[in-house]
């Protein structure tokens, strides 16, 4: 045991995310969640996670019967986008959720929510930097004519090229690799 805590130590391949500094640099972190109801609290308790200025997760599944309180974390401001279904009380396959620290001002500008195609716009100052965060996901069957147009008419008209970007999310390119 000597040996390994010593001599046979590994070097990590990549660098926490928890590590980073967070006046200097702006974190953000993605994950498509798969039903976020039955994975709030791995999220709370996830310290490397919750460094991150800014937490998208997408196909929430949440619907209008969730109460946001639930899914508060201390330190953050929510913003949710509900698939809307026709019902009330039934789960959605899609919906996604971000999370923004407390030290980032946000305004969101523009949610969209289909069965195909998710976006969240928000503007964004944290420090002494003004941006743009934007959360997507796109299904896989989604062809790309339609990304492309949806991107266009729901996306765009909400950016703004003065400031930066951050883009976190799933576009589902490409083939799926199977080891």
């Amino acid at each position: 045991m000597d040996r390994l805590y010593n001599t046979a130590k590994l070097n990590l391949c990549y660098v926490p995310l928890d590590t980073i500094d967070a006046i200097s640099h702006f974190k953000s972190i993605y994950n498509n969640c798969r039903s976020f109801h039955k994975h709030v609290r791995e999220l709370k308790q996830h310290q490397s996670i919750l460094s991150a200025h800014v937490i998208g997760l997408s196909k929430s599944r949440l619907c209008l019967k969730d109460d946001s309180r639930d899914y508060s974390i201390e330190g953050f401001n929510l913003v949710r986008n509900d698939q809307i279904m026709t019902s009330n009380l039934v789960r959605s396959s899609h919906g996604s959720v971000v999370y923004l620290r407390n030290d980032v001002d946000i305004d969101v500008k523009h949610k969209f929510n289909t069965n195909y195609l998710e976006l969240t716009v928000i503007d964004c100052h944290h420090a002494l930097i003004d941006m743009q965060v934007v959360v997507v996901y796109k299904s896989p069957g989604t062809s790309y004519e339609t990304l492309a147009r949806k991107l266009e008419s729901e996306l765009f008209p909400h950016v703004n090229k003065s400031k930066p970007i951050v883009v976190v999310g799933d576009f589902n390119i490409g083939r799926p690799v199977y080891y």
